[in-house]
């Protein structure tokens, strides 16, 4: 796998990659043993958050203040 980094200081580096491929990526540069943060905008960061959820664990309540956070952030 090949990577496309943009140099923005001796300390860090960036490189992008889409949504969907999020956890490939997350394991290469985990297997890379690099240190990595991961920066999202706020659609990203609401599909990743969803697709995280534990639908077995969260409460009816919970569910309700979630869509309405990402409505929220959305609507931003």
């Amino acid at each position: 796998m090949t990577l496309k980094l943009t140099r923005f200081s001796s300390e860090s580096d960036k490189c992008g990659f889409p949504i969907s491929s999020f956890e490939k990526y997350s394991k290469f540069l985990k297997a890379l043993k690099l240190d990595f943060e991961v920066v999202l905008n706020e659609s990203d960061q609401v599909i990743l958050d969803i697709k995280n959820l534990d639908l077995d664990k969260v409460t009816g309540i919970k569910a309700v203040e979630k869509l309405k956070e990402y409505k929220e952030i959305l609507e931003e």
